[in-house]
């Protein structure tokens, strides 16, 4: 059964899309909750954005139950669902600290993926965790390699702050 949030998100007009993003934006934080997944999955950038927008740092640090809900839809496999996958890595990133180590392997399983936009989300989150766990580490050397400019920005400053051996 879709609903009329589901609906109005799936609509090829940008106005109704945006229409939707209101109508997620006045849910409560459960509903948000019980939506923001398949919403951020959406093959409309708009919409994803515009999820991404009301689901800011504060809205989500605001109900500790948030990291919960996002860690449920945790993919076996990432790259089966990317958009799902960046746009949950995008939400852990607004948290300033995540002690679940769930959330930290998923971005270092994200890590390994050859898809350029789930690794830059994944080694965001991680250096913004400062992520030091062997796993992550030993995922950096390949990502010297990577197609994304960014991403092997980010692998440098990642093994300078860590400093592995191999390093130098």
């Amino acid at each position: 059964m879709t609903t009329p949030i589901l609906e109005m998100a799936n609509h090829p007009s940008s106005q109704i899309r945006q229409r939707a993003i209101l109508e997620f934006a006045s849910l409560n934080f459960e509903e948000q909750q019980n939506f923001f997944a398949e919403l951020i999955q959406s093959p409309y950038k708009d919409l994803r954005e515009g999820v991404l927008d009301v689901l800011s740092a504060d809205v989500l640090q605001s109900n500790e139950s948030w990291l919960n809900v996002i860690a449920k839809h945790f993919p076996e496999n990432p790259t089966t669902t990317t958009l799902l996958s960046i746009g949950l890595l995008s939400l852990l990133a607004r948290f300033e600290n995540v002690p679940d180590s769930q959330c930290l392997r998923f971005a270092e399983q994200c890590l390994r993926s050859d898809n350029a936009d789930l690794q830059y989300q994944a080694i965001v989150f991680l250096e913004l965790q400062n992520d030091s766990n062997p796993t992550y580490i030993e995922a950096l050397s390949p990502l010297l390699e990577a197609g994304d400019e960014e991403v092997r920005i980010i692998a440098i400053q990642a093994i300078a702050r860590l400093a592995p051996p191999w390093g130098a």
